[in-house]
Order: structure tokens, then sequence, then C-alpha cells
């Protein structure tokens, strides 16, 4: 039941991990991007889920996520 918890929250930990590269990313663009008149901007996170950081990114935070609540549960 232990590690059930913990890959739970390493889930939770990936998923909270991915909206705030979203929300960063789009940030970084909206702040860097001078478009004149209309125009698009855009960020395509499935080509980020494949890339090498994207997976380290998605890997890193779900074991600080495990690994937490392993911790907690166990003492």
């Amino acid at each position: 039941m232990v590690y059930l918890k913990s890959v739970a929250v390493g889930i939770v930990a990936v998923i909270i991990a991915t909206a705030l590269c979203v929300l960063l990313a789009g940030v970084y663009i909206n702040a860097t991007s001078k478009l004149e008149g209309e125009g698009t901007i855009g960020w395509d996170p499935v080509s980020f889920a494949r890339s090498r950081s994207g997976w380290l990114i998605i890997s890193v935070a779900f074991l600080i996520g495990f690994f937490w609540e392993l911790r907690r549960a166990a003492s």
C-alpha cells in the first residue's frame, strides 16, 4: 500500500510539473516574442514530451514525488 500511494504522489508531481512547465513556457514565449500586429505563438507539448529534456523533467518530478511520499509513509 505504501508503494501504491508513493506512485500516486509521483504521478501527481508529474502532473504539477507539467502544468508549471506549460505555464512558464507560455510566460517565456509571451515575454520574448515581439510580433507586429496579429500573429500566433505556440508551444508543442507533444514534441517536448518526446525530447530528452522532457523525459528528464518528467522522471525527476516523478522520483521527487515518489520518494517524498515513500519517506513520509515509512516513518
